[in-house]
């Protein structure tokens, strides 16, 4: 049996990976797992802050969730704090992750995109999972070509 991890952060918008597995789930026998990864803030204000705009992400991650198991698809949900590439590998070894799921950064001024190629070579050198990136579709584009 495959066993797909979604790794995920709290700083992500986009949630088209857990999608994109669900839908992978519902024609394969898969054993999913979403991590969420909260990095940690330093300070009081700082952690009351952080678990606000967290707040959006983890609501509609749990929607789309319950959604799956309604669907009848096996979903294990972890939450963890620390640093996601950290906790990534450190998952990906001790559960046999197969298949990691990542959702493609948007450009943007934290640099997340520029990061990506280093987090990928550093799970690759670090474990022996396969990696997949789902990029974003955009929807104005789409109805351009409709």
């Amino acid at each position: 049996m495959e066993r797909i991890l979604v790794g995920l952060y709290s700083k992500m918008t986009s949630l088209w990976s857990v999608i994109h597995v669900l839908n992978l789930a519902k024609r394969m026998n898969v054993k999913i797992s979403v991590l969420l990864v909260i990095e940690p803030a330093a300070g009081s204000d700082n952690q009351r802050l952080q678990e606000k705009e967290e707040s959006p992400i983890r609501t509609r991650l749990e929607k789309l969730i319950m959604e799956g198991r309604a669907d009848g698809v096996p979903i294990d949900y972890y939450l963890a704090y620390g640093s996601y590439k950290n906790e990534l590998i450190k998952f990906i070894r001790e559960k046999k992750i197969s298949l990691l799921v990542l959702d493609s950064p948007l450009p943007g001024p934290n640099g997340a995109s520029e990061k990506l190629p280093e987090l990928l070579g550093e799970i690759k050198l670090r474990t022996h999972c396969r990696i997949e990136v789902v990029h974003r579709k955009d929807v104005k584009e789409s109805r351009k070509r409709s």
